[in-house]
């Protein structure tokens, strides 16, 4: 095995040619470097002193840097938009020192199943900014989706509209520090007893994620006292991988149990 080298990058300027080379990656908090082939590594860029460490105000929209830790997101997001749906899923996912270490963009490239931070941002409609080969500014499904989009190229941060909502975020866990068989977000506005807008999305599911689109038409604009939950849930097609806890049918059967809970709070107004 060969030297691996460390790069300290201080500009992104400088970080755009170190990601040309063959083997070289970035480094952030370092939590998911051995669930990789670290044999293959040749270079590993540290981000310790890029100026992507900050939760910023943008205008109309927040900006979070791709170094920012779980913990520092959720501190700084909250002072910003009290109640936030980031703040309150990433204050509930893994332990204290886990969440000290790992970051924003480590976390969305890697994007493991049992994610508490893909469900707030595909329900937020987040933008990612990347750097390198891929460089520019995409819908965060669109980056989910397509692995094209971490050749080479380096996530700079994540941004999204500075909206007030109301709020829920479900972990399916056996005890707190569990992985969770699926997470639940649910956004929403309404105006008197009628929904403005709302958002629904799953993480855990096959393919990663899904925004329940279908339902969100169904209830928007609508009183609440006019939709009936439990039908909508009932026509859901969404399917989950077995777990090591659960079969597929009994997970799936879970989330179809939650949804329709979620669904009943969130009618009611309760957070």
């Amino acid at each position: 095995m060969s030297e691996l080298k460390w790069f300290y990058p201080e500009s992104l300027d400088a970080v755009q040619k170190l990601l040309d080379n063959e083997g070289v990656v970035p480094h952030g908090g370092g939590t998911g470097l051995l669930l990789g082939n670290v044999r293959k590594y040749k270079g590993l860029i540290d981000l310790r002193f890029l100026p992507l460490a900050n939760v910023r105000e943008n205008g109309d929209s927040v900006e979070i840097g791709a170094t920012v830790s779980y913990a520092k997101a959720a501190r700084e997001l909250e002072k910003i938009l009290p109640g936030n749906i980031i703040t309150k899923s990433l204050s509930a996912a893994a332990s204290t020192p886990l969440r000290n270490r790992i970051t924003i963009g480590g976390s969305l490239i890697m994007a493991p199943i049992w994610s508490d931070l893909i469900g707030p941002l595909v329900a937020l409609e987040a933008t990612v900014s990347l750097i390198g080969r891929n460089k520019g500014r995409y819908p965060v499904e669109e980056f989910l989706a397509n692995p094209k989009f971490r050749a080479k190229s380096l996530l700079t941060g994540v941004e999204f509209p500075k909206e007030s909502w109301e709020t829920l975020h479900y972990r399916a866990v056996r005890t707190a520090f569990d992985y969770p068989m699926f997470t639940l977000t649910i956004l929403a506005k309404r105006n008197a007893a009628a929904f403005d807008d709302i958002r629904i999305v799953f993480t855990g599911n096959s393919g990663k994620f899904k925004r329940l689109r279908e339902i969100e038409n169904d209830m928007r604009g609508k009183n609440t006292r006019e939709i009936d939950i439990k039908e909508m849930v009932g026509k859901l097609k969404i399917k989950f991988p077995p777990k090591r806890q659960a079969t597929s049918e009994y997970v799936g059967h879970l989330g179809r149990i939650q949804l329709e809970r979620a669904l009943e709070t969130i009618s009611k107004g309760e957070k």
